[in-house]
């Protein structure tokens, strides 16, 4: 094989044919390891759709009806303490939970139809590939911090071992995820790495912009269900607990998050992640534009420049 032709053939897995043949099996298995499930064979993206859709109506289901339990439970201890703040609170939990369940909703639809837009034209596999392989990373580390973290947990007490186990067991759940999506990219998120056209390097930087927030967006649903899922049983225990002998549960809750704000900001914050996600995409789409279109507009402006150039070179002399 000549040079320039063994040069021209060249792909992203390396030079070394030793190197590049590991490189191409260990991307193989993980195509293998996170494949699509048979039935979305040619319909992937429509059906990740209506898959995110689903964990979208699904967490807000679990939070509309844990705010309506957390709300009776929080009347119910009112009135077992002969509390009128906590029975006025409970009332006021309700409705309060239909107004962020709707609001919810709509920026949860609005995410969903960002997620799927133009297609992302890569130059290289190498975004997806990485995020595939932190994915992996995470899960490993999580297993291990989890596991360790729940005997721990259980040797205190059987609540704070379900509380770690839950945690964990999201964290492996989100990790897996993340893989499985990046591994997948071409056919859940229309993304294109063969395009024949060659990138520029400032082009494939936003398209690398755009791909990083779009994978962030498709993120947000499997996030925040695993969110409103432990955060409405742990709400709702810690209010059964309540009425136990020990009388141990929200009201032990509410005085440590009002202790340490940062347990409530930390809530609130996670409890409106597809708002932040939704702006957070914007702007990721308003500099990739931006870019864009700046280096476009030097690029014509050369291009005009260099026209204007050749133009004055072929003109007869003494004509401008």
């Amino acid at each position: 094989m000549e040079p320039n032709e063994y040069s021209e053939n060249l792909d992203e897995f390396g030079e070394n044919r030793l190197i590049s043949r590991l490189n191409r099996r260990f991307s193989t298995l993980l195509h293998q390891v996170f494949r699509l499930p048979l039935a979305w064979e040619g319909l992937a993206t429509q059906n990740f759709k209506r898959h995110l859709s689903r964990l979208n109506n699904s967490a807000l289901t679990v939070l509309f009806f844990a705010g309506i339990i957390s709300g009776i439970l929080c009347m119910a201890l009112g009135l077992k303490q002969d509390s009128s703040i906590l029975f006025f609170a409970g009332i006021g939990i309700i409705p309060g939970v239909f107004l962020i369940q709707f609001v919810l909703g709509l920026f949860c639809s609005a995410n969903l139809r960002l997620t799927f837009g133009p297609p992302i034209r890569l130059a290289s596999r190498l975004l997806p590939e990485v995020f595939a392989v932190l994915g992996i990373l995470n899960f490993i580390y999580t297993l291990i911090w989890g596991s360790l973290t729940a005997i721990a947990g259980y040797a205190v007490s059987l609540s704070a071992g379900l509380a770690t186990t839950g945690v964990a067991f999201a964290g492996l759940v989100m990790a897996g995820y993340i893989s499985w999506v990046a591994t997948n990219c071409e056919k859940l998120l229309d993304v294109s790495t063969d395009d024949e056209q060659r990138q520029g390097p400032a082009e494939y930087l936003f398209n690398l912009v755009t791909f990083f927030g779009r994978l962030s967006l498709s993120l947000v649903p499997i996030n925040f269900a695993a969110f409103v899922f432990l955060a409405s049983a742990g709400t709702i225990y810690f209010g059964a607990m309540q009425f136990g002998e020990e009388g141990v549960g929200i009201t032990l809750l509410m005085q440590s998050g009002i202790e340490n704000f940062s347990i409530f900001l930390y809530v609130i914050l996670m409890g409106l992640f597809p708002i932040f996600a939704h702006f957070c995409y914007l702007g990721f789409l308003v500099i990739a534009d931006i870019g864009m279109a700046f280096f476009r507009l030097v690029k014509s402006t050369e291009h005009v420049s260099e026209l204007s150039a050749q133009a004055m070179e072929n003109s007869p002399d003494g004509e401008s």
